[in-house]
């Protein structure tokens, strides 16, 4: 079936929406997204596994180049629509972004005080 091009503006989010808003996230913070959809396996018939997994852009070789795996199973209680849900699931996921990257960047520039055990001698 050929495509018919571009649609009208819709009240719920489509696939460019969805693409546009996972672009502008890793932009934003200088990260690079995967968004991976599957069959559940043995769940409801229809129902699909949603994990969306960032990892940091700027080539370092980090043990954890991870920075966030937000993880979902749709149809869910919501009423949403599937493109709806996954829109919802990524912003979501980039509030997790922005928090492990925080916490990521107060730990590399020194900002969280460093445990110290007592020296014997030193109360």
């Amino acid at each position: 079936m050929a495509s018919e091009g571009w649609h009208a503006s819709q009240d719920t989010p489509d696939w460019t929406d969805i693409a546009l808003q996972i672009q502008e996230q890793d932009r934003a913070s200088g990260t690079f997204t995967s968004l991976l959809i599957e069959s559940a396996g043995g769940a409801a018939v229809g129902s699909l596994y949603i994990a969306l997994t960032t990892r940091r852009r700027d080539g370092s070789l980090d043990r954890h180049p991870t920075v966030a795996v937000t993880q979902a199973y749709w149809p869910e209680t919501s009423g949403r629509t599937f493109e709806a849900f996954i829109f919802w699931l990524i912003f979501t996921h980039g509030e997790s972004v922005e928090t492990n990257l925080l916490r990521k960047q107060k730990d590399e520039e020194g900002l969280r005080p460093p445990f110290k055990v007592p020296h014997k001698d030193h109360p």
